[in-house]
């Protein structure tokens, strides 16, 4: 469904979006207890999901992406906190 293409009658509240829960958690600290998705999320906008649901906490002015007290990452090793600039990015 493209939503452009919704009659302008229909309200969105009638509508089903793909939507994660704790969206930014593929590379997650304590991931036995914090990972909720398997996919980044530019995959899942890949596989079509419009709906993310994002944790953010603010340090030093910029906002980063967490679950809970867990802090979410770009990459699997986990050496680069994901900043919540960088995930707007891919949008």
């Amino acid at each position: 469904m493209i939503i452009s293409r919704l009659k302008d009658d229909v309200y969105l509240s009638t509508v089903n979006f793909a939507g994660t829960h704790d969206s930014a958690t593929a590379y997650v600290d304590m991931e036995k207890m914090c990972r909720c998705q398997h996919l980044t999320v530019a995959e899942q906008l890949r596989a079509g999901v419009r709906l993310f649901d994002i944790r953010l906490y603010n340090k030093g002015g910029e906002f980063y992406l967490c679950h809970a007290v867990a802090d979410c990452f770009e990459d699997e090793k986990k050496t680069i906190k994901l900043k919540f600039d960088t995930l707007l990015s891919l949008f």
